[in-house]
């Protein structure tokens, strides 16, 4: 019996790869959103972040951004 998909795309035509590239490009936006959100004592009242837990998020989220610029640069460049 053949396995059916759940999923909306053609079978073999996208693979795990792709949909890895797709989360990394998203992530970007989302982080920001979220640093932002943690950093409002308004709406984190007392459970906003540390200045330590601040430094870290805004770092990885800058790896993240620099991530997706080279994926771009070099894009086609390969083999």
């Amino acid at each position: 019996m053949r396995r059916r998909s759940c999923s909306a795309w053609p079978a073999g035509r996208y693979t795990r790869k792709t949909a890895a590239v797709v989360n990394g490009i998203c992530a970007v936006p989302m982080m920001v959103a979220i640093m932002i959100i943690a950093n409002r004592p308004k709406t984190m009242g007392n459970h906003g972040i540390g200045r330590g837990l601040k430094v870290l998020g805004w770092i990885a989220t800058f790896v993240m951004l620099v991530a997706a610029v080279v994926m771009f640069a070099t894009m086609g460049k390969g083999s």
